[in-house]
């Protein structure tokens, strides 16, 4: 969550002990963590100041418990409601590429079940098991936001393990060629070689025809 997007007010409602609904806690704050919450402790009140740790724990301790303890109650109850979709992840631990796709249901069952129906087991999934995990809960109508970004990531990575093999293939393919080149450079040396030396066998030169005769006639 971005600090900057912090309501001020509610926070220092909630330093002054005022209750708020564990859902309206959920609504304003299910994204930020316990990080940010002390980024924003010290910009607020410490910006601009070299000070201890413990000076923004103590600040920390005045509203972030409130909102903690609010937001894990609601999640938890959004978890055990199968009519809330959340986000859930299919992967494939013995796949180079383990995660198969992001789905959104109400259970893990369901996310399961449908990701058997938008993604069946393909070839290189044989005989290997798949897994669902929960990856989030998020606000109903951030949860298409999340699901759709999630999904586009897989196709970024899957894009460039392509591409990657491709290069590879293509370094290889280059490399043989130039293997092939080489030989076939040699080989096509040795044929001139053996047709030149074919032909000395088969003419000798006069020279030595010569030298033949005169040897015959001193006989």
């Amino acid at each position: 969550m971005n600090i900057s997007e912090i309501d001020d007010k509610i926070i220092d409602r909630l330093w002054k002990g005022e209750a708020f609904s564990d859902k309206t806690l959920w609504e304003m704050f299910y994204t930020l963590t316990e990080d940010e919450a002390r980024n924003y402790s010290k910009e607020r009140w410490f910006k601009g100041r070299d000070v201890r740790g413990n000076h923004i724990t103590r600040k920390l301790k005045k509203f972030w418990p409130a909102i903690c303890s609010g937001v894990s109650e609601h999640r938890n109850k959004l978890l055990n409601d199968t009519s809330v979709q959340k986000l859930y992840k299919l992967y494939n631990s013995s796949l180079s590429l383990s995660i198969l796709c992001y789905v959104a249901a109400g259970s893990a069952e369901d996310a399961e079940r449908l990701a058997e129906i938008l993604l069946p087991v393909s070839e290189g999934e044989a005989e290997k098991k798949r897994y669902v995990t929960l990856e989030g809960v998020y606000k109903q109508e951030e949860l298409m936001m999340y699901l759709t970004s999630s999904n586009a990531s897989i196709i970024v990575g899957m894009d460039g393990a392509i591409k990657e093999l491709e290069n590879a293939r293509d370094a290889i393919v280059k490399r043989k060629n130039d293997e092939i080149r080489k030989i076939q450079s040699r080989l096509d040396a040795i044929k001139m070689l053996t047709a030149f030396s074919g032909t000395v066998e088969e003419d000798p030169p006069a020279e030595a025809e010569t030298v033949a005769e005169t040897e015959e006639v001193n006989t």
